[in-house]
């Protein structure tokens, strides 16, 4: 578990609450709330001398379920633009881990940050909440629309009476952004929506003494 960095305080700055919540009580499926601050942009120096511009979002997750959950949370970054290697597929960054990235958005915002590479194997405790940070790279100057996709904030279990299915249910954050391929900074970026989207789902049979939570 992450002892070290659950805690209830919020973001520092604006940050975009997304309603991400529900009581175990109403639906028998768990959900933990998330917030989000709008993708960021950090200028690092590389071992030749030049500097690459990495993309980053900061968040917190916050466990108000009444129980202990998995924090098996995953991330990657939906492009407008179309895969150079699949061109009928969009252009995809994924959630990496880059140390001295991490280290020095750390630096500038002043705290300790759970990186993506913490969470295999974490858990977060009822009424615990974990700050993190996702980098995703450096990511192409071009894009204008992109979508954030969370996975992991929802139990995968959904029951509609005697059935029961898996489902593999994202969140997803649209932004935008106006500028050019000289203008990396993502001051004017905007959120335009959050919406939830159900990418599969498979019927399964519980087992006869399943107690739900």
């Amino acid at each position: 578990m992450l002892h070290s960095f659950m805690r209830a305080t919020a973001l520092a700055g604006a940050s975009v609450v997304l309603a991400a919540s529900a009581s175990a009580q109403e639906t028998q499926r768990w959900r933990l709330d998330f917030e989000a601050d709008k993708p960021q942009s950090i200028t690092i120096e590389n071992a030749q001398g030049h500097s690459d511009s990495y993309w980053y979002l900061t968040y917190k997750v916050t466990n108000g379920s009444g129980a202990e959950r998995p924090l098996s949370l995953g991330f990657q970054l939906i492009t407008d633009l179309k895969d150079p290697k699949k061109l009928d597929q969009p252009l995809i960054y994924r959630a990496q881990t880059v140390a001295k990235v991490e280290k020095a958005i750390e630096r500038r915002l002043g705290k300790d940050l759970v990186g993506i590479g913490e969470l295999a194997g974490a858990t977060i405790g009822d009424g615990d909440t974990v700050e993190g940070i996702v980098v995703f790279g450096k990511v192409d100057p071009n894009v204008d629309d992109f979508k954030v996709e969370v996975r992991g904030l929802v139990d995968p279990l959904s029951r509609e009476g005697s059935r029961a299915f898996v489902e593999r249910k994202v969140m997803w954050i649209h932004y935008e952004r106006k500028g050019d391929e000289f203008f990396v900074s993502l001051d004017p970026l905007k959120r335009r929506k959050v919406e939830w989207k159900v990418l599969a789902r498979d019927e399964v049979r519980l087992p006869k003494k399943y107690d739900g939570r």
